[in-house]
């Protein structure tokens, strides 16, 4: 609902239907659960998106913490979306350094996880050059992207998003 009420531009909705959420979640959920943090980061990035960011940092911070201690030291089958999720967490805050670490050390376990040519992989790699892009690391960006195409077009047609996704990426 609250991407809805974004898209008509309903700011003042749209805040409200995710702080909703956040206040419920909370009620159902322990509170450093990552269902409190995955709200607690869309109701960040909104206020990022309306130019609040004193109003976002705690909601972003307090979702990366969680992302973190859901991630540890450990980077396995387990951790996997949790990486993704910090990696993720990361950017938001312009740590790119940070998320570019991370997702590759995901991207090794994704590899050992489901081999070398899974799609992913293909996942995996788009969003380590997403990063490494953010880094200004346009080199090993445009060289992952390539391998991610390769992957991606073994299981999908060139009309699928991820496809789509990856070429539109590369040709920026």
């Amino acid at each position: 609902m609250a991407e809805n009420d974004v898209l008509l531009q309903q700011p003042a909705e749209a805040q409200s239907c995710l702080e909703e959420a956040l206040q419920t979640t909370k009620g159902n959920f322990k509170e450093r659960s990552t269902e409190v943090a995955d709200n607690s980061e869309r109701l960040g990035l909104f206020f990022r998106s309306q130019k609040q960011e004193d109003k976002a940092k705690p909601h972003l911070d307090f979702a990366r913490d969680i992302y973190r201690s859901c991630v540890g030291t450990y980077f396995g089958y387990a951790s996997i979306p949790y990486v993704q999720k910090l990696a993720k967490a990361d950017e938001t805050q312009d740590r790119w350094d940070e998320a570019v670490d991370l997702l590759q050390k995901n991207l090794q376990s994704v590899r050992e996880t489901y081999g070398v040519e899974h799609p992913r992989v293909a996942v995996g790699l788009l969003d380590l050059a997403e990063a490494q892009t953010g880094l200004g690391q346009a080199a090993p960006a445009q060289k992952n992207l390539k391998e991610a195409l390769k992957i991606a077009q073994i299981f999908y047609r060139n009309d699928y998003p991820l496809v789509v996704t990856i070429q539109n990426q590369i040709h920026q």
